[in-house]
């Protein structure tokens, strides 16, 4: 059998399959209810299961096989759940996974239709519980993905609001501001404050299981001035990150657009807010107008780019 999984901030996603390939198991479990991994494998895994490779996306920086995630408290090790799984393991950043898994991804929607260039670079971002950025290579006659933590990299604001915006996640955080703290779930909720301020929030805020949800769909219902205006300025610092990172890579082979905050505003991603602040880039605006710019809608992603690595180390 093999194992692919999907470890993030909020949830921990599990694919079981077959040495085919074929998903014959799945779990969508919440992430803050294991301590670990090995805790998250040893309850959810059947005990006949006999996995023979596996491949982890984790939220977090990799380096030798192991990774102390950025947005919960795991460190995930490679060689140790390699022992406890009997089987050969492999620990990538979760934006790694992502990006294997569009190369076979569903639910593709272009924003931007440009000629695909064979063997140009193809940067992808998502915005979720973090920010993850990453890029495929060609090399030879296939993509090897590119890890970054670009998402941690420094906001930068365009205007003086943004300056405004800056300014006020500087004194929430005591200090530093990276893109993360801002296109995230929990920016998200930031600049509602933002927007809000001296305003009294909505009591269904206040009670909602998720507050960042329920601020989304309030933006998306226009039922509430301040929520409207924190996601529009979120889809516009969402579009200038994403050029951002097509410039940083030279992504003239594309940009996806994926993670679950873009398949909830897949509607405003299309929008022209996006695509005017992807390619609004001083003298280099005209390459971005040539870039080709996709939302994939498809939540598997990562766990497809997962499985299809686990595969691969059976061939090994």
């Amino acid at each position: 059998m093999l194992l692919a999984g999907d470890i993030g901030g909020t949830n921990t996603r599990l694919w079981l399959l077959s040495p085919t390939g074929k998903v014959v198991k799945r779990w969508n479990e919440k992430t803050s209810d294991f301590e670990s991994l090995e805790e998250a494998l040893a309850t959810l895994l059947p005990k006949d299961a006999a996995v023979t490779a596996a491949c982890f996306g984790v939220a977090g920086p990799v380096a030798s096989g192991r990774c102390t995630a950025t947005n919960f408290p795991w460190r995930v090790d490679e060689k140790r759940i390699a022992r406890s799984l009997g089987a050969k393991v492999l620990i990538v950043n979760d934006l790694v996974a992502l990006a294997w898994g569009t190369t076979t991804a569903k639910q593709v929607t272009s924003i931007a239709k440009r000629p695909a260039k064979k063997g140009a670079t193809v940067a992808v971002i998502a915005a979720g519980t973090g920010l993850g950025e990453a890029a495929l290579i060609w090399h030879h006659d296939s993509y090897i993905p590119l890890a970054t933590e670009g998402g941690h990299a420094d906001f930068a604001p365009r205007s003086a609001l943004e300056a405004e915006v800056l300014a006020f996640f500087q004194e929430r955080l005591s200090g530093r501001v990276s893109v993360e703290r801002v296109l995230s779930g929990e920016g998200i909720g930031g600049l509602y404050d933002f927007f809000a301020m001296g305003k009294r929030a909505p009591k269904p805020f206040a009670t909602a299981t998720d507050r960042n949800v329920a601020i989304v769909e309030s933006a998306l219902e226009g039922s509430n001035r301040a929520a409207v205006s924190a996601v529009e300025l979120f889809v516009s610092l969402y579009g200038a990150e994403a050029g951002n990172l097509a410039l940083r890579t030279m992504a003239s082979g594309g940009v996806w657009v994926c993670g679950s905050i873009a398949i909830a505003l897949a509607r405003l991603i299309q929008s022209r807010t996006f695509y005017e602040a992807f390619t609004s880039k001083g003298r280099f605006e005209p390459m971005l107008r040539a870039v080709p710019l996709a939302l994939c809608a498809d939540a598997n992603v990562g766990l497809r780019g997962a499985a299809s690595c686990a595969l691969a180390l059976t061939r090994r």
